[in-house]
This record gives C-alpha cells, structure tokens and sequence, in this order.
C-alpha cells in the first residue's frame, strides 16, 4: 500500500490540517493541485503515508456525469503523454 487517503471538506480544512501536522511535528511532503481535488500528503509518526484531499471541484467538472469514465480524461500535465499512457494502458488489457 502506497497511502491511505482520506477526505477533507474544503481546501480551508486541509490547510489547517496541514498546520496541525506541522505543529505536531510530522512529515509533510507536498501539496498537489489534482484539477478535480486538491490535496496534501504527510506521514504520520509511524511513517505511515496519508493523503488528504478535497472532495471539489470533483470529477464533473470537465465531462457531464452521464458519460464520467467512458473516456481517457487526463490532467493537463499529463496531456504530453496521453500516447504513451494509452499505448501502457492498452497493453494491460
């Protein structure tokens, strides 16, 4: 298992989430701005890896509901790769 991920109300939560690690002296390790969420990951004092992440803009924002998941969507840091994801992900079929 790579992390454990867990939802946050709004992006206000999460930073005072990531404050409250700070305080308490864990490891933060970055913030990433998801395009459908946003989120912060840390690890515990176990070195265990949490993300935390918001729940909006969500996953509608750029396809309607009906037709979510029909086709590769990708962020648009990814859209330089979109051939080499989709050849990786055709082989996996």
């Amino acid at each position: 298992m790579d992390h454990l991920a867990l939802q946050v109300t709004n992006e206000t939560e999460l930073f005072d989430f990531w404050q409250q690690a700070v305080d308490q002296g864990w490891q933060v390790e970055m913030y990433r701005d998801r395009t459908w969420f946003k989120s912060i990951y840390l690890r515990d004092p176990s070195d265990n890896r949490l993300e935390l992440a918001t729940t909006s803009p969500g996953f509608t924002i750029d396809e309607p509901l009906a037709s979510l998941g029909e086709k590769l969507t990708l962020p648009q840091w990814l859209e330089p790769k979109r051939s080499e994801i989709e050849i990786a992900l055709s082989k996996q079929k």
